[in-house]
């Protein structure tokens, strides 16, 4: 049976971003989001329900939050980088898993005079650094005998704790609305994440809302 060992120091690259996330929500609007510049930060939270694979296996809703920074001075179309960290809770079997990723989208906002509040369509591309733990060696991803599973496969030996972390390529869609409220704005977003894995995926479904520090 193979073992595969976390070989980043998880710890340090989460305080980074709790870090990165805090200081975007402290900077001075007047600063940042001034008319013309084209740069809005947003700081957002949320939960997070598995999707797929994810929800047949013992792994039960979570949250996510984040810290997002809008570049380019249009208002129909720009791009949204962004950094999040997103947990699920703890299954009857004692799994956990976690992911701290980074990804840059594209957004397509419909401005419309006779609306309250901008729709918009959001997409891209990131790395996610996905952590899992599964105590149980006979409990690999929904498979209930390792065995049968690929070798591709991440999971954890009878040697170890049944902790596995990789780097994997990922996408992420949907859609949400932007309200706007004077010199703030708020967002309501509905968004599906999918990480590549020969498992058949690590999937989610992350519902937030976001403070926004300027509007367009």
């Amino acid at each position: 049976m193979r073992t595969i060992k976390t070989t980043a120091t998880f710890t340090t690259i989460t305080t980074f971003a709790a870090g990165a996330i805090a200081m975007l929500a402290v900077m001075s609007r007047g600063a940042i989001a001034q008319a013309g510049t084209g740069l809005i930060p947003s700081v957002y939270v949320g939960g997070a329900v598995p999707a797929g694979n994810n929800s047949t296996n013992d792994i039960k809703p979570g949250f996510t939050l984040g810290a997002a920074m809008d570049v380019g001075p249009s208002k129909t179309v720009f791009m949204r980088a962004e950094a999040s960290y997103t947990r699920f809770g703890n299954g009857d079997e004692g799994s956990e898993s976690n992911d701290l990723s980074g990804r840059i989208n594209a957004v397509i906002a419909g401005h419309n005079a006779h609306l309250e509040f901008t729709p918009y369509a959001v997409g891209g591309i990131g790395v996610y650094h996905v952590r899992r733990r599964i105590p149980n060696v006979d409990y690999v991803y929904g498979v209930a005998n390792a065995a049968t599973a690929s070798a591709d496969v991440i999971y954890a030996s009878a040697s170890s704790d049944g902790t596995s972390s990789s780097n994997k390529f990922g996408w992420n869609a949907g859609a949400g609305v932007e309200i706007p409220g004077g010199a703030l704005a708020s967002r309501l977003e509905v968004r599906y994440h999918r990480v590549a894995a020969t498992d058949g995926g690590y999937q989610y479904l992350a519902i937030t809302w976001a403070l926004q520090f300027g509007h367009r």
